[in-house]
This record gives structure tokens, sequence and C-alpha cells, in this order.
């Protein structure tokens, strides 16, 4: 169960405790659902409807697991930033001020209520991997989540003009799998300037 004694911001659950937790939420998955649209085809036919349906579900959980992180934590933001900041200053009761508040404020309680949509998230991404794509539909598919919902996005947004060359594209080569456009990348990295921003 989270705590609000951590501090790592890396892991994407963890970026939802201490950043998205004071943005409005821009769209509970990040980008625009049209790009992630699978190419249709006829009933009973798709080898990868399955995968397809996990997507379906995974952004669905992750959505309502955002949901729940800001609306129990948003009110909470900057008592839990000042303390926070108190403990990355090395001040010597800062760690259990933290603790007590996490406890007694509810925003530990919104973290583990986020959780558990969250920890579903993640059996269905462990289900998906399992499954092999044999479509490019279903690649797609299988792409959007991981760039979505699994990678640490701190190293690949933002202009190509700041990021490492390979990393660039290695990027360009994701999002052209996962069937997302210029403009979806330009969207993930308004979002994650806000959330950095907030």
């Amino acid at each position: 169960m989270a705590q609000a004694t951590e501090t790592n911001t890396t892991s994407r659950r963890q970026f939802l405790r201490t950043a998205t937790a004071g943005a409005a939420v821009v769209q509970p998955l990040g980008v625009s659902l049209a790009c992630a649209t699978p190419i249709a085809s006829a009933p009973g036919d798709d080898p990868d409807a399955e995968i397809l349906d996990l997507e379906t579900e995974i952004h669905r959980q992750y959505a309502a697991a955002q949901v729940i992180s800001h609306e129990g934590t948003a009110p909470l933001r900057d008592e839990f930033t000042r303390l926070l900041n108190k403990v990355a200053n090395g001040l010597p009761s800062a760690r259990e001020e933290l603790k007590i508040f996490g406890e007694q404020s509810g925003w530990n309680r919104a973290i583990a209520d986020a959780d558990v949509f969250f920890n579903r998230a993640d059996d269905l991404i462990h289900v998906m991997w399992s499954k092999t794509a044999k479509t490019n539909a279903g690649r797609a598919a299988k792409c959007r989540i991981f760039l979505l919902h699994v990678v640490d996005d701190s190293e690949w947004l933002g202009p190509d003009s700041d990021l490492d060359w390979d990393i660039s594209l290695g990027r360009r080569l994701m999002f052209e799998l996962a069937g997302m456009s210029a403009a979806d990348i330009a969207l993930l990295s308004v979002r994650r300037h806000l959330t950095a921003a907030a």
C-alpha cells in the first residue's frame, strides 16, 4: 500500500501521487482515444480481438485510478508538497509529519483506492503481454499500452531537439507502430509540462 512518506517520483504511480494531484486531469488517458481506435474487422474474424478488448479495459482501469487519485489528493496537494519539501530539506520531524498527514488527511486512502485500479490494470497488462499479437492492430494496441501506461515518459517526451538521437528515433518508431501522430506526442508533452509545473 502506498504511503505519503514515499518521495520517489519515477514510477507512474508515484508520479500520480505527487504530480497529477495538483493538475487538472487533461484527459484520463493522456491522449485522444481517436488514435487508439483499432482497425475494424468482421465479428469473430479478428485473431487479436482479446488484445484489443484488453487495451480498452486497461485504459478504463487507468482512467478510474487517475480520477480517484486526483479527486482524493487535489485538495491536499499544497500541504503534501510543503511536507515533501521539509523532508527533502532534511528537517528531523518531517518524515513523521508526512506520515501522520498521509494517515489523517485521507491522502493514503485516496492512493490505496486508486491502487486497486492500478493493480487491476497491471494484471491485465501481464495478460496482454502473454499473448502474441498476430495483426497490426494487435501490435499497435500493445504499443499504445506500453507508451501510455508502462514506460516512464520522463526521458522521451518533449521536442526532438531536447532528446538524445536514439530516444528520438525510438519514440518515432513506437508512435508509428502504435498508430499515434505527432499531435499525440505533443499532447503527451503538454500533459507532462502541466503536471510538472503544478
